[in-house]
């Protein structure tokens, strides 16, 4: 949204100025380059220490923006993981319990919160996020040089301090790269919703109480099952009622859930 706020802002501010905006026009600007027609006017002080402090907060929000977007991103991809987790110890999908100080055979759980293949692509793409915007928007010094008209207030050649401002620089073409990289991190998201967990298990994500009703074990299990493999299914059924839970029982002893039972 910023990046494309930002994208917006300097096309009519090019047009203003009879500057293609065509991608070759826009690649000939720089990336990540100041240049005369790229620099924002926005009304903010132009005096510092005031209008230095404002530009460098203006710089830096979208960076926090970045920020607070991964922490979502990350909470919602492992909200998707830990369903996929859970759905593949049906009856076919044996496995050791994913626990944070494993014992025996249990698995430990994920050094960076995410299994590598998922948790390495998101922290490149946020890393190179973060990298994009600093080329996008960033902090621009414009320091005025006294001419010769004005000797006595000016001398030539010296800084005019009066006329010297900080102010925040664009790239348009980073801006553009920036939204691209953007829309494949969302459409890679959106396109993970699409996907369909395996088995019939209910869906618990980290919902505690479908977890721990799954976990109400067979007395047989109680004392030691969470340290073999176990798998989820049907382990009784009373009274027209099945029970599902984890447990360590051979699959040829356990059933799938069937749609015309009820479950516990």
């Amino acid at each position: 949204m910023v990046a494309a706020i930002l994208l917006g802002t300097s096309f009519k501010s090019l047009h203003h100025r009879d500057f293609s905006t065509s991608i070759p026009a826009l690649y000939e600007l720089g990336f990540g380059q100041l240049t005369p027609y790229t620099y924002l006017v926005v009304g903010l002080p132009r005096e510092d220490p005031k209008g230095l402090i404002l530009n460098v907060l203006l710089a830096n929000l979208p960076q926090l923006i970045v920020s607070i977007l991964y922490i979502f991103y990350n909470a919602m991809l492992s909200t998707f993981l830990v369903q996929r987790e859970f759905s593949r110890m049906c009856r076919d999908q044996r496995k050791p319990l994913l626990v944070s100080e494993p014992i025996g055979i249990q698995r430990s759980n994920y050094f960076i919160s995410l299994p590598l293949r998922f948790g390495i692509p998101l922290y490149t793409i946020s890393g190179l996020l973060h990298w994009l915007i600093s080329q996008s928007l960033f902090l621009a010094r414009i320091t005025a040089i006294c001419g010769d008209d004005d000797p006595q207030a000016c001398p030539g050649g010296q800084v005019d301090l009066a006329n010297s401002f900080s102010t925040c620089g664009y790239s348009p073409f980073a801006v553009f790269i920036t939204l691209l990289v953007s829309a494949l991190l969302v459409l890679t998201i959106v396109g993970m919703g699409f996907r369909q967990y395996p088995g019939t298990m209910s869906m618990a994500s980290t919902n505690s109480m479908v977890i721990s009703a799954a976990c109400h074990v067979l007395e047989e299990d109680q004392e030691d099952g969470h340290l073999l493999p176990v798998q989820w299914g049907v382990v009784e059924i009373n009274g027209g009622v099945g029970k599902c839970a984890f447990t360590t029982a051979p699959s040829d002893m356990m059933k799938m859930p069937e749609a015309s039972l009820k479950y516990i």
